[in-house]
């Protein structure tokens, strides 16, 4: 069944998540990142986090320019060591897309798999 049509990048901005931040810290500053980051962008989620080794997936409606002022803000105090933010990608896109499906048909069919 056809889910989507577009080019790449209309297909990363309407079906990706929104954007990832990564940042390397050290573990005992990750709750302090993440007070900031909940100031900045309000609905930012923890997509994964081993250690200082954090991930979020920012909403569409948070605006790339505060990230950047609060990474050089906090830097040295929050001893950062590294910092990224991507847009989704096109595997992110394809796993969200083949998510919904499945969660349409659960849906459908009343059976919800494991």
């Amino acid at each position: 069944k056809l889910k989507c049509i577009g080019n790449v990048e209309e297909l990363k901005l309407r079906l990706g998540k929104g954007h990832h931040l990564s940042v390397s810290l050290p573990s005992t500053r990750v709750a302090v990142l993440h007070d900031a980051i909940s100031e900045i962008a309000p609905g930012a989620t923890i997509e994964t986090q081993l250690g200082g080794n954090i991930e979020y997936v920012l909403p569409r409606s948070f605006a790339i320019p505060e990230i950047f002022a609060l990474m050089e803000r906090k830097r040295d105090e929050l001893e950062i060591r590294d910092w990224s933010i991507n847009q989704s990608t096109l595997e992110d896109v394809f796993l969200e897309v083949t998510q919904q499906s499945q969660r349409e048909v659960e849906k459908e069919s009343g059976v919800v798999e494991p």
